[in-house]
């Protein structure tokens, strides 16, 4: 869910010494959204390290969808969806120590931000179930909800496992997997060599250094308004920053907007 956006960056090829910097440029999709890379280089990259710096960037976001989105069938957070059992259930480390943070939000936020939210997204129709045309049903949504609670899953670390204490319970990671992306981009990048740039997916935004001007990078906020624009710009630098709106994914039921944010409570 994108409202951030990149303000007043271009690319440009050096042709004097005191020109600005050259800024390579990564766009692309991952994770049912886009994402958006720029990487401030003292001189222009020569295109064999372009082509491998791309290749590495989209990798990573790959593995991270391969491994954490609820809309492929065959990534991990999926077959643990419909494993129906209370047994032990393996993952990679990365899935652990996402799921291991998440239940930790989870219990600091009391329950406000909650993983195990999917069969209430799902039912709304934000979920990679085919949306209904109506609402859900106050009886449905009971059912759902008693399905729902982040202390229904138990972790191994040694075993880096999952385990269901509610063989129902089906877990929604987009509130977090988009951002863990964010930061194995940004950490690939530094292995890279990079100290300047800025990785941006779905509204979630890393910034290191400083832009090729010199100032920090320009995050401009959309106005959530039909309308657009921008309603303020954000100076970031060496920071990260997570934006969210309830004006882009939305449906309607007779008149009433419901956006994609779920209160797993109500």
């Amino acid at each position: 869910m994108q409202t951030a956006l990149l303000v007043g960056v271009a690319s440009c090829a050096p042709i004097g010494a005191d020109l600005e910097p050259t800024v390579e440029v990564f766009d692309g999709l991952t994770m049912g959204t886009s994402y958006s890379v720029r990487v401030v280089a003292e001189t222009g990259w020569e295109p064999d390290r372009r082509a491998r710096v791309g290749a590495r960037i989209q990798g990573v976001l790959d593995a991270t969808e391969s491994a954490m989105s609820h809309y492929q069938p065959t990534s991990e957070l999926s077959r643990f969806n419909r494993n129906r059992t209370t047994e032990p259930f393996s993952v990679s480390r990365e899935t652990f120590e996402v799921m291991r943070r998440a239940l930790d939000l989870s219990a600091q936020t009391g329950g406000a931000l909650d993983v195990t939210v999917g069969p209430l997204v799902n039912a709304w129709g934000f979920g990679p179930d085919e949306p209904m045309q109506l609402p859900p049903s106050a009886d449905l949504l009971g059912r759902l909800r008693s399905h729902v609670g982040f202390e229904k899953i138990e972790l191994d670390a040694a075993a880096s496992t999952l385990r269901k204490i509610d063989p129902e319970l089906e877990c929604d990671l987009s509130a977090v997997a988009k951002g863990y992306g964010v930061d194995q981009v940004a950490a690939a990048l530094v292995d890279e060599g990079e100290a300047r740039f800025m990785v941006e997916v779905g509204g979630e935004i890393v910034a290191s250094g400083l832009n090729q001007q010199g100032r920090a990078w320009r995050i401009g906020i959309e106005r959530p308004s039909a309308d657009g624009g921008i309603e303020q710009i954000v100076p970031l630098s060496d920071r990260a920053m997570a934006t969210s709106g309830d004006y882009h994914i939305v449906r309607e039921f007779d008149g009433r907007f419901v956006s994609h944010t779920i209160n797993p409570h109500t």
